[in-house]
C-alpha cells in the first residue's frame, strides 16, 4: 500500500489529535477507512 509505504507519518511532529487528523486525511487520499489504514500500516511495519 503506497500510502503506508511513503512513511510520511513517521516524521510527524504534533499532538496525538493532530496525528489522528493527519492519518484520516492520508487514509481518505488512499480511499480507505482510517482504521483499515492504521491496521495496514501496523501490519506492514511488523512484517519488516
Amino acid at each position: 500500500m503506497a500510502a503506508c509505504r511513503d512513511r510520511a507519518w513517521l516524521s510527524f511532529s504534533g499532538t496525538p489529535g493532530q496525528l489522528l487528523e493527519a492519518v484520516r486525511k492520508w487514509a481518505k487520499r488512499a480511499g480507505l477507512p482510517y482504521q483499515r489504514f492504521i491496521r495496514m500500516a501496523r501490519e506492514e511495519a511488523v512484517r519488516k
